[in-house]
């Protein structure tokens, strides 16, 4: 739909997504095609699964340790032009 430009996934623990899973691959390549950014709100810090490895690749870009709901508010005033976020998730 017209005005999404981001993608939150979230991911369980410390990065658990189906990276390894084709289809998904495949999904994470159709929506950067489309413009969109892909992020991934991880829950805990620390050790990081196998998963996590591959989201370079994907072009998931990992966010700060925060709730997924704060995230997704986070992300939106990243997005928004004119907001002002405190550095911590600037460009």
């Amino acid at each position: 739909p017209d005005g999404i430009r981001a993608v939150v996934f979230s991911a369980f623990h410390s990065g658990t997504l189906p990276t390894g899973v084709p289809a998904f691959a495949e999904y994470c390549a159709r929506l950067r095609r489309r413009g969109l950014k892909l992020y991934a709100a991880c829950s805990f810090p620390g050790v990081r699964y196998e998963s996590a490895e591959k989201f370079a690749e994907l072009g998931i870009e990992v966010l700060p340790r925060l709730a997924p709901a704060a995230a997704l508010v986070k992300l939106r005033l990243r997005l928004s032009p004119s907001a002002s976020l405190g550095g911590d998730l600037s460009p």
